[in-house]
């Protein structure tokens, strides 16, 4: 048996106890101190600190006076700024299922600002196409082509889905040897074809190096035949004689001898 038992077996009730006669204990009906989690991100006006979600702080929550929603409570949270300790307030918003910020701050994103403005941008949208049918109707007729396409696209790959499964193994390993078996027969084929482009072309420039041979070859033997017609013209010239060696030492030996003979005019003796 547990102490806790016997304390609880201790207490007396009396015949005549009545529960509605105890006092009530005091109610809070003024501002309370909670601990909070910041809903969503702030930036401080005073510092520019940044105060992310999901940051926890010791809040002030208290009622807003006349104002309600619907009939339910509007409530107020009050921060300080953990850099500069500038009171910032938020206000719940239940219209929008967001939260507001009061003062003290601004709020990085809203949710429900960027709902409405799409909105209001889809709705102008329409309303610019509205009065034009043409567009409208070519906007449906690709619309329609777009569906068409994608229920097609579906359609073959639920039917190739439903080929494979029904294939065996033998069936696919089938398939897959036909196709590489085909693959290798066209590249096959594109090498030979490759071979005898390339032997064309060979013989075309083999073909076009023999011609420019050729043509060479007359032009040489054309050259060669002018030049022998240009030496039978000039026959008629004086052809220089073959000297022998005695010739051409007699010879020396005689300007030996006039040049001996002009130094001794002068006086020169060697």
């Amino acid at each position: 048996m547990g102490l806790g038992r016997e304390a609880g077996e201790t207490k007396y009730y009396p015949p005549n106890f009545d529960p509605a006669l105890l006092p009530k204990p005091l109610s809070k009906k003024g501002p309370q101190q909670v601990r909070m989690m910041m809903p969503v991100g702030v930036q401080c006006l005073n510092c520019g600190e940044w105060i992310p979600e999901n940051k926890k702080f010791a809040s002030i929550k208290e009622k807003v006076e006349g104002e309600t929603y619907l009939g339910l409570t509007i409530f107020r949270l009050i921060i300080k700024c953990p850099r500069c300790s500038n009171e910032i307030a938020l206000k719940t918003d239940l219209e929008h299922y967001d939260y507001n910020v009061e003062y003290g701050a601004s709020k990085n994103y809203q949710h429900y600002k960027a709902v409405e403005k799409e909105a209001a941008q889809e709705a102008a949208k329409k309303a610019e196409t509205a009065g034009d049918t043409l567009a409208a109707h070519n906007r449906k007729v690709v619309d329609a082509t777009r569906e068409m396409s994608q229920l097609e696209q579906l359609e073959e790959l639920q039917h190739r889905a439903a080929q494979s499964s029904k294939l065996t193994e033998e069936q696919l390993l089938r398939s897959i040897a036909e196709k590489h078996t085909g693959t290798a027969a066209k590249k096959q084929e594109d090498d030979e074809l490759d071979r005898k482009e390339a032997e064309a072309l060979f013989s075309s420039v083999q073909q076009r190096s023999l011609d420019n041979a050729s043509a060479v070859t007359v032009s040489t033997i054309g050259s060669s035949s002018s030049i022998g017609h240009k030496r039978r013209a000039s026959d008629s010239e004086p052809v220089a004689e073959d000297v022998g060696p005695d010739v051409l030492v007699v010879k020396k030996a005689k300007k030996e001898k006039k040049k001996k003979k002009k130094d001794s005019d002068f006086g020169l003796d060697y």
